[in-house]
């Protein structure tokens, strides 16, 4: 599937929805409405692909506002959990200069405001994808000043070295009313390739 890039420091992403809206006769609607005046729209689970560890439920800070036509915006930012993590996942195999990708796995959930029943589609599927080398560094620089500091205090300094050695090539720097006829809501659905 496709995936989302994640993008600066923390990583975040603007992400466009679909939603497909149509009346009681089950045609399209041609003019203008707000889907969240309808539908409750969240985030409903969240996961880092291959990670079975037991991680933070909130790894994205997420919003989501009605966009253009039919389409629902969603601004995602990932959390201090989801760094710290994907730092601890991507250490044994990064290299030093090459990026060291982790994808997160959401599902969209969407139900409709009068009946509470899930839209055809929900929940749907979303990958994002960000960098992670950046926080692999800072973590190898945080436990090399922390081993440093314990044997420091122990009078050896044989662990800080043994973990230096590890880190090399990761740098040393580190409810709502309803305005005319209600439509009902067809399905969601995620593009097929980000914009």
């Amino acid at each position: 599937a496709n995936a989302f890039v994640l993008k600066g420091d923390p990583p975040r992403a603007d992400v466009a929805l679909r939603m497909l809206l149509c009346d009681r006769m089950g045609n399209g609607c041609r003019h203008e409405v707000n889907p969240l005046q309808h539908v409750n729209v969240r985030i409903e689970n969240m996961s880092i692909v291959g990670d079975s560890g037991d991680r933070p439920s909130k790894l994205l800070e997420w919003a989501v506002e009605h966009g253009r036509g039919d389409t629902l915006n969603f601004s995602l930012n990932a959390l201090p959990a989801l760094l710290e993590a994907s730092a601890q996942l991507s250490a044994p195999s990064t290299k030093a200069g090459e990026p060291s990708w982790c994808t997160v796995c959401v599902f969209v959930s969407a139900t409709d405001r009068a009946s509470r029943q899930r839209i055809a589609g929900s929940p749907c599927r979303m990958y994002l994808t960000f960098d992670a080398a950046p926080y692999v560094r800072k973590l190898c620089l945080a436990s090399v000043a922390v081993l440093v500091v314990a044997a420091a205090d122990t009078g050896q300094d044989s662990q800080g070295s043994t973990c230096a050695d590890s880190c090399q090539g990761h740098g040393s720097s580190a409810s709502v009313s309803s305005i005319g006829p209600r439509p009902s809501v067809s399905s969601l659905e995620v593009p097929s390739k980000p914009d």
